[in-house]
C-alpha cells in the first residue's frame, strides 16, 4: 500500500512538472504574454522622478562596464538633459553596423556584441542604452509598449530619461534613434499615450536623430509605431537580487518582478486582459510550483516511511533466520 501510494505521488509530481513546462512553452512560443504579475500603476506615481528603473548589477559590474564603454561615454556630465542623452544614444549606435547574427545577455555582453556588429533586439538595445545612461548618473526607466497583453510579438521596448532642466520624463528610443515632440516640446511616454488615445496622434512629431551606423528605419517597421501604445508598462527592476527570488513560487510575491501597467487619468485601462493574464500567471508562477514543492515533500516523507517499513521487515526476517 505504501509503495503504491508513493508511486501515485511521484506520478502526480511528474504530471504537475509537465503541466508547468507546457504552460511556460505555450506562453513563450505562442507569444501569450510575459511570465510576470501585472500591477495597475497610477499616472501621478508614473510621472514621479522616483519611478525609475533599478539596474541591480552591482558596483563592480558597473566599473567593468565603464572599461568596456571607454571612448563611447564619459563623465562627469554637467546637466542631465534629453539632448545629452540623445548624443549618448547616437554615440552608442555609431559603434558598428547591423549584421545578421544576434546576441542576448547582460550589458557588458551586449556592448561587446554591438562592437562586433551583432544585432540586438529592442529589449536588449534598450537595456544596454538604459544601463549606459544610468551608469553616468541619469535617472532612467525601462518602458514597454504593447498592442495586446496576449501577444508580446506586437510589443516594443524603449527608454525614458529624467530631464533635470525640464523636470519630467522624456522618451528616447534607441532602436529607431528617435524622440517624440508635440508643439515643440519633448514628450514622455504617458503624454504620447494620452495623445494617441484622445485621437490626437497626428499632432505627435517624430524627431529623428542623426544618421548612425546601427539603425532600423521606423518607416519600414512592420507595424504602426503608435498602435503599440495601446498598453504601456514600466519595469522597476532589472536583474534583481537575491537570485533565488527569481524563481517560483516566491517570484509571484516579489514586487520587483511585477510589470506596472499605466492607468492614466484620462484613459485608464479597462477590460479583462490584465485579470486573465494575472490568473494565468498565478497558476504558473505560484499554484503549480507550490503544488510541486508540497508533493515533493510528501514524496520524500513517504519514501522515508517506506524505507523504515522495509528496514523493520528486513530485521524481522534476519532475526527469524538466526533462530
Amino acid at each position: 500500500m505504501k509503495v503504491q501510494k508513493t508511486t501515485s505521488l511521484l506520478l502526480f509530481i511528474v504530471v504537475l512538472a509537465i503541466l508547468e513546462l507546457v504552460t511556460v512553452w505555450a506562453i513563450k512560443n505562442n507569444y501569450l504574454g510575459r511570465p510576470n504579475r501585472y500591477v495597475p500603476f497610477q499616472q501621478n506615481e508614473f510621472c514621479s522622478r522616483k519611478s525609475k528603473t533599478f539596474y541591480d548589477y552591482g558596483a563592480f559590474y558597473g566599473s567593468q562596464f565603464f572599461l568596456e564603454a571607454k571612448g563611447i561615454v564619459s563623465v562627469p556630465i554637467e546637466e542631465f538633459t534629453i539632448e545629452k542623452a540623445i548624443a549618448i544614444r547616437e554615440a552608442l549606435l555609431n559603434i558598428s553596423s547591423v549584421k545578421n547574427e544576434g546576441i542576448e545577455g547582460a550589458p557588458i555582453e551586449l556592448l561587446k556584441g554591438l562592437k562586433a556588429g551583432k544585432t540586438l533586439t529592442c529589449r536588449d538595445l534598450s537595456l544596454l542604452y538604459g544601463f549606459m545612461l544610468n551608469s553616468v548618473g541619469y535617472n532612467v526607466r525601462h518602458i514597454v509598449v504593447s498592442r495586446s497583453l496576449f501577444d508580446i510579438w506586437d510589443s516594443h521596448s524603449i527608454v525614458e530619461v529624467w530631464d533635470e532642466r525640464r523636470g519630467k520624463w522624456i522618451l528616447s528610443d534607441p532602436t529607431f534613434n528617435i524622440s517624440l515632440k508635440n508643439n515643440g516640446e519633448y514628450l514622455s511616454s504617458d503624454e504620447v499615450y494620452d495623445l494617441i488615445h484622445s485621437g490626437n496622434y497626428d499632432s505627435i512629431k517624430v524627431l529623428h536623430g542623426h544618421p548612425t551606423k546601427y539603425e532600423y528605419s521606423l518607416e519600414k517597421y512592420y507595424i504602426s509605431y503608435f498602435s503599440l501604445f495601446n498598453n504601456l508598462f514600466y519595469v522597476s527592476h532589472i536583474n534583481p537580487k537575491p537570485a533565488v527570488l527569481k524563481y517560483s513560487p516566491w517570484r509571484w510575491f516579489d514586487d520587483r518582478f511585477a510589470i506596472k501597467m499605466l492607468m492614466t487619468d484620462k484613459h485608464p485601462v479597462r477590460g479583462n486582459e490584465i485579470h486573465i493574464q494575472n490568473a494565468l500567471m498565478f497558476l504558473m508562477l505560484f499554484l503549480i510550483p507550490l503544488a510541486i514543492v508540497i508533493s515533493l515533500l510528501m514524496y520524500c516523507l513517504n519514501k522515508v516511511n517506506s524505507n523504515d517499513i522495509f528496514k523493520k521487515l528486513f530485521n524481522k526476517i534476519t532475526v527469524c533466520q538466526k533462530k
